[in-house]
């Protein structure tokens, strides 16, 4: 991805149902590269019911609700096995950035790494806590960590390894499973897979899981371990079997998000998931998206491209606001894309372009976002605030704006257990 940023809205039931949100889509903002570009987005993580199938977001609680933000984190940057017998012995991301020209096809500079981190190795333990130091001043709550199994073994897990046994990043996290094959195009030849992604032998897959998901930091959703699934296209037997396997080993099952990248998935919920999060907007230009950005896009316009830091906190400011003020019960997870995707110039550690300037605007997007929040809930603008028109705020399943039943509350927490006595959060 370039540089800009665009924060993507909760996903929501549609009030007509799907054909009234296909006619919706029909009628969205038709996003050419430029405007869609980002370099660091807000995502929305959803739930859904699992009685009548309807989507709600998972959102803050009036009352006593917390919310969670989380940065992708790309657990790479030191060689491994499969990169030295894909590329040459050492290869690392590191070498796409220090070989990329000043700017990209889009006429935007390349962002290279700055100090304090600078080219570094994760495997380091001071680069990980200094990284756990800049999440803290940047509003961040914790990490989201890229977990591959490939060949039927893991796959570029030092560093989380290293992150159980020494403490570091001390930082709430979860797994996301990219499931899908590694590929790689040579030059003058079909893309070729490298590194293929099997599902037929769960029993040691589950095993790890169960293991990372044993760290008091990992969180959980009522009690139960959080796994993101990055696609849909695996065997649902495989998926079962993993679930199964987990719960053998830590008496819990896991709540299965499953990633939203394009329309028909909006409408093909992934076989045993338990959620929605939005990995990004489709880049597709001249196609209406998945959802309706026209409100963040129109934010985005006003501000110069490539985004700015200050673009990053306006478009920020009200996506984090709304989403709180949308709430009814429960806690909330906000994903943001990307810690350090260097290689898509999707970046919140300091660099070249923005130096700090975008992880303090995130910063100061959320505080802005919570107290223009804590204003909102006091005079019952919030739908979900006491004494607000048509709020919730009550009981999980009473009836809602538009008579829609509210989504039960749930608690996201760091820890064992079902959130009594788990670790502080």
């Amino acid at each position: 991805m370039a540089a800009g940023v665009r924060a993507a809205p909760p996903l929501l039931p549609h009030p007509g149902g799907r054909k009234a949100r296909a006619a919706a889509l029909r009628g969205a903002p038709r996003l050419g590269v430029a405007a869609a570009a980002a370099a660091v987005l807000v995502l929305a993580l959803s739930y859904t019911l699992s009685e009548g199938g309807e989507r709600a977001r998972l959102a803050a609680d009036q009352a006593d609700g917390r919310l969670f933000v989380l940065a992708f984190y790309f657990p790479q940057f030191h060689p491994i096995p499969e990169n030295d017998a894909i590329y040459f012995e050492g290869f690392s991301d590191w070498a796409l950035v220090k070989d990329a020209p000043p700017t990209n096809r889009l006429g935007a500079p390349v962002k290279k790494p700055a100090p304090p981190l600078g080219y570094y190795d994760p495997r380091d333990y001071i680069v990980r806590r200094a990284q756990a130091q800049l999440a803290r001043d940047y509003g961040l709550d914790g990490f989201i960590y890229y977990h591959y199994w490939l060949e039927n073994k893991l796959v570029m897990g030092e560093v989380i390894d290293r992150m159980l046994l020494d403490g570091q990043p001390d930082l709430p996290f979860v797994l996301c499973w990219v499931n899908e094959s590694w590929q790689r195009k040579f030059y003058g030849m079909e893309r070729k897979v490298t590194f293929e992604q099997k599902f037929d032998a769960p029993a040691d897959h589950a095993a790890y899981l169960a293991r990372v998901f044993e760290s008091p930091l990992y969180l959980r959703v009522d009690g139960r371990p959080l796994l993101i699934v990055y696609t849909r296209d695996m065997p649902q037997s495989y998926l079962s079997a993993l679930q199964d396997g987990v719960e053998a080993l830590t008496g819990r099952r896991m709540f299965i998000t499953s990633c939203l990248m394009t329309l028909e998935d909006m409408y093909r919920l992934m076989p045993g998931a338990d959620a929605l999060v939005e990995f990004h907007p489709n880049l597709n230009p001249g196609y209406p998206n998945t959802t309706n950005y026209g409100q963040d896009l129109a934010l985005a316009e006003q501000c110069p491209y490539p985004m700015t830091a200050e673009g990053f906190f306006n478009v920020t400011v009200p996506r984090l606001r709304a989403a709180m003020c949308e709430a009814r019960s429960g806690d909330a997870l906000y994903a943001v894309f990307a810690w350090n995707e260097w290689g898509e110039g999707a970046v919140l550690e300091p660099n070249t372009g923005e130096g700090a300037r975008l992880g303090e605007a995130l910063a100061r997007a959320r505080r802005e976002a919570e107290r223009l929040h804590g204003e909102d809930r006091a005079s019952g603008r919030c739908r979900g605030a006491p004494g607000a028109a048509g709020g919730g705020g009550g009981a999980a399943g009473a009836p809602g704006a538009g008579g829609a039943a509210s989504p039960p509350p749930l608690r996201i927490r760091p820890g064992h257990g079902d959130g009594v006595g788990d670790a502080p959060a």
